[in-house]
Order: C-alpha cells, then structure tokens, then sequence
C-alpha cells in the first residue's frame, strides 16, 4: 500500500509541477518554478488542514 500511494502520488506531483511550469503553447500555466513551489505547498497545508478538521469532527 505504501509504495502504490507513493508512486500515485510521485506521478500526480510530476504532472501538476509540469501543469504549472510548462509553456502556455504546450498546455501549461507558464509560472516561474519558485510561484509553482509556494502554491504546491500552500495547497498540501490546505489538504492537511482540511484532513485534521475531517478527523476532529469524526472523533467527536
């Protein structure tokens, strides 16, 4: 189970940083490396929040 969930989300990470970077002309986004970097890690603190709320109330 760890290595499945480590090579899905490898692959997605892979493709989304691509997604962010690439050439609007080859279907990306265009944004510099270090914009792509902040969003992927306010979007996982976002996703981890998230989770942390989910747990709280199924807990409660």
């Amino acid at each position: 189970m760890y290595w499945t969930a480590i090579l899905f989300s490898n692959s997605l990470g892979t493709d989304f940083g691509d997604f962010l970077t690439s050439a609007v002309s080859k279907g990306g986004l265009a944004i510099g490396t270090g914009t792509a970097s902040i969003i992927c890690l306010l979007l996982m603190i976002t996703f981890v929040l998230i989770s942390q709320q989910k747990n709280s109330k199924i807990s409660q």
